[in-house]
């Protein structure tokens, strides 16, 4: 199944420039699942994540959703998140399915105090059970494990599929992103090769038993943003572009990149169940669409001990100086720096990707 994000400001225009919504990546957060079925009626949060009834979207009435919770607070199947989760499983009517993710990013949001990652495995278990025993066989929701693959990876981290029901899967975050370039965030590094980007979660899924017609793996999030660094005469020490920055201006290479990476998935000895698109242009420090460039400040220097005690930061297409007071002294926007022009073009890699929804079930 191929899918995407549906929860952000572009969904309406994504689902109906493909015309079709396989499975939508959406996100629960701490707000309570209702047992009253009311999640997948006219209004309910799951019914419009799906696209249902929106003019020219075939829905497949298919959900990817992540449910955050308190960890430390899951210690058996009568814990009040688990017994929500099973009335909410009971609730989910039989033409729909539901992968419910438990804590998206667990190895992550542990900074938040929701509990340690060895609390969250132990919640793996017994929402997994739970999750199973209140499907009952009709086939309307797994347990999925979600963890952000690219902020490095332990495989005690998980709970192995031995440990958890049958059908339970192991899905991963992971994004083909930029490296910094003297500690700007930009868009100056190459594109990476598809066995750098997925081989690291594909292997922690052989090793933990999900790559398997029995469990299954898969990504829930992946991207690669467009590489539009310009080339300059020279380079800039701030933004770190130079003579050999990439300038992907027609989008070929971001798309390439992408293609190549979920071919290479559909070409492993035990395919990805999932394959969900996380296209967001307001993404966190990277521009996450088929558009060039970002839109978010990125602070290259803080410290005062800096000369001349400046605060910088910028967007891919814009750039502005702050003194040590936070008083803006400047300006500089991409499209006329040095003479680059941002290109925002998008429809290459929506085509290309429209040929993996065209073909999901």
């Amino acid at each position: 199944m191929f899918g995407y994000n549906t929860q952000d400001a572009g969904a309406l225009e994504k689902m109906q420039r493909w015309g079709r919504c396989p499975i939508a990546r959406c996100y629960q957060g701490k707000g309570t699942l209702p047992s009253d079925g009311s999640w997948f009626k006219p209004g309910g949060f799951g019914y419009r994540m799906a696209g249902i009834g929106i003019p020219g979207v075939v829905s497949s009435k298919r959900a990817n959703v992540s449910v955050m919770y308190d960890a430390s607070q899951v210690t058996s199947l009568t814990s009040p998140k688990v017994v929500e989760i099973s009335k909410f499983v009971k609730s989910i009517p039989d033409d729909w399915y539901v992968q419910i993710v438990m804590e998206h990013e667990y190895n992550l949001t542990t900074k938040r105090g929701d509990g340690t990652i060895a609390q969250f495995v132990n919640s793996f278990k017994i929402i997994g059970q739970a999750i199973y025993d209140a499907d009952n066989g009709r086939g309307v929701a797994i347990a999925v494990q979600n963890p952000s693959f690219d902020q490095g990876w332990d495989d005690t981290w998980a709970a192995p599929a031995s440990q958890m029901p049958p059908g339970s899967q192991w899905h991963a975050d992971c994004y083909d992103n930029p490296i910094g370039i003297g500690g700007y965030k930009g868009y100056g590094h190459p594109y990476r090769s598809a066995a750098s980007v997925l081989d690291g979660p594909y292997n922690a899924a052989v090793r933990l038993g999900y790559a398997t017609p029995s469990y299954g793996w898969g990504v829930d999030e992946f991207f690669s943003p467009r590489r539009v660094a310009p080339k300059l005469a020279t380079l800039d020490p701030i933004l770190g572009w130079g003579p050999n920055s990439p300038y992907d201006i027609d989008g070929t290479g971001q798309v390439a990149s992408i293609k190549g990476v979920i071919d290479y998935a559909l070409n492993k000895p035990v395919p990805p169940t999932t394959f969900l698109l996380f296209h967001f242009e307001a993404g966190t420090n990277w521009n996450q669409s088929f558009k060039s460039g970002g839109r978010h400040k990125i602070v290259y220097s803080t410290k005062s001990t800096d000369p001349p005690h400046t605060v910088v930061t910028a967007h891919d297409d814009y750039r502005e100086v702050f003194d040590a007071n936070g008083v803006k002294t400047g300006e500089t926007y991409g499209p006329h720096y040095q003479g680059f022009t941002i290109p925002t073009d998008d429809s290459l890699g929506f085509a290309m990707y429209k040929q993996y929804i065209d073909i999901s079930a």
